[in-house]
């Protein structure tokens, strides 16, 4: 059984519909996001990539940079997940993991897919709190 089949099996028994399939993955509807479930196997074993992307509002150089501390913050407290800033400046929060049967691929994805979320509020939050007291520090 493919990666991608395994998750089908996984959202089918959560009756979780999906939103768009690739030829490698899903995209599914978590919590008023888009999360893409794809297959990074080599051929030896299963293994899966769960990604968010979110809009991050950078009008300046500065507002990047504490985009990117924040990303860096983040991901010296979270080992499961990262975040990071793609090339268009927008928040990704990503994780890849192995997994060796269906029931192994549920047990992750019930505790990923909350943690993914979680991860981008809390960067949200942080983020915001960080451009507040920059701007209160220029004032």
């Amino acid at each position: 059984m493919t990666t991608k089949e395994h998750v089908k099996q996984v959202l089918q028994k959560w009756d979780m519909p999906i939103v768009e399939e690739t030829d490698n993955g899903v995209v599914i509807r978590y919590q008023m996001n888009y999360i893409q479930l794809y297959s990074t196997d080599t051929g030896e074993c299963n293994s899966l990539a769960v990604s968010l992307a979110s809009s991050v509002s950078t009008d300046s150089y500065e507002d990047l940079l504490l985009a990117l501390r924040v990303c860096n913050e983040l991901n010296n407290s979270i080992f499961l997940i990262k975040l990071y800033l793609d090339e268009d400046a927008d928040l990704v929060v990503s994780s890849e993991f192995y997994f060796d049967s269906t029931d192994q691929l549920d047990m992750m994805l019930k505790k990923l897919l909350p943690s993914s979320v979680m991860a981008k509020k809390m960067f949200t939050q942080r983020n915001k709190e960080y451009r507040q007291a920059s701007k209160s520090a220029q004032a």
